[in-house]
């Protein structure tokens, strides 16, 4: 594998594509409360030739619903080929990642406000084990105790679709 040659610019949003077959559909609204709270804290990935993003497509995304005109970026020399293992392997290595429940809850547990990190109140509650045992489903009602409705009709007796059929 030839070697991977990177630098980093901050440059216009505007001068940067989205990658077109990117598979990831990300959450923009929850990288967005990112930005707000966090900022910018690593650069997305571009290929230098194309200006498509690899890695960041959300992010950039997200900057640019708020307004950001420029935006921190790795540019990376790579061909084709590489352009999309790099895709595939942003995406789907985050995938294979699990957490340390444990150590996550603490973290969580430390802050005054979660705003900006992506977890909410159930979320923590799930993690710290006041949801191991499934809820219970609700009971099935009889069939004798739903109401019982007639078929639409005409004035003359003929049975009336209602809806696509």
């Amino acid at each position: 594998m030839t070697p991977i040659k990177v630098r980093s610019a901050v440059v216009p949003i505007n001068d940067l594509k989205p990658y077109p077959l990117n598979p990831r559909r990300g959450n923009v609204r929850a990288i967005q409360e990112s930005l707000k709270f966090n900022g910018q804290y690593r650069p997305i990935v571009v290929q230098a030739d194309t200006n498509l993003i690899l890695a960041g497509n959300h992010t950039w995304l997200a900057a640019k619903n708020l307004g950001w005109t420029e935006i921190a970026v790795s540019f990376v020399d790579c061909d084709e080929k590489s352009a999309k293992k790099i895709v595939l392997a942003d995406n789907r290595t985050t995938d294979l990642g699990s957490f340390d429940d444990t150590a996550l809850r603490e973290l969580l547990d430390e802050l005054e406000s979660w705003e900006g990190t992506g977890y909410t109140r159930d979320q923590f509650d799930e993690i710290d084990g006041l949801y191991k045992e499934p809820l219970p489903s609700p009971k099935p009602t009889e069939d004798e105790e739903k109401p019982q409705v007639a078929p639409p009709q005409t004035d003359d007796g003929r049975l009336v679709r209602i809806g696509i059929y």
